[in-house]
């Protein structure tokens, strides 16, 4: 039974399983940004502070993009920046 003021439970509208590729999909479109906030950052000498900081992602991102197509499953390629990355 219900308590009051509670709703019952939501389902989800449907159900998704990311996939591996999916996955390189969202490293590609999070690098882009990672690369744009990072040039923004670099150029601006009033943004200065948050150079060097320890959160820079660019590098990182291109090693696992690296790592997952040539060697965790060479059948996959780095696809180019999608629409959430780009737009972002």
């Amino acid at each position: 039974s219900e308590r009051e003021g509670q709703q019952p439970a939501q389902k989800p509208v449907k159900d998704w399983t990311p996939t591996l590729e999916d996955y390189v999909h969202f490293l590609t479109d999070s690098l882009a940004v990672y690369e744009t906030m990072e040039l923004i950052v670099n150029t601006y000498p009033e943004l200065e502070i948050f150079r060097n900081t320890g959160l820079e992602r660019v590098q990182a991102l291109k090693d696992d993009l690296q790592w997952i197509t040539n060697s965790y499953n060479p059948s996959l390629s780095i696809p180019p920046v999608g629409e959430p990355g780009s737009s972002y």
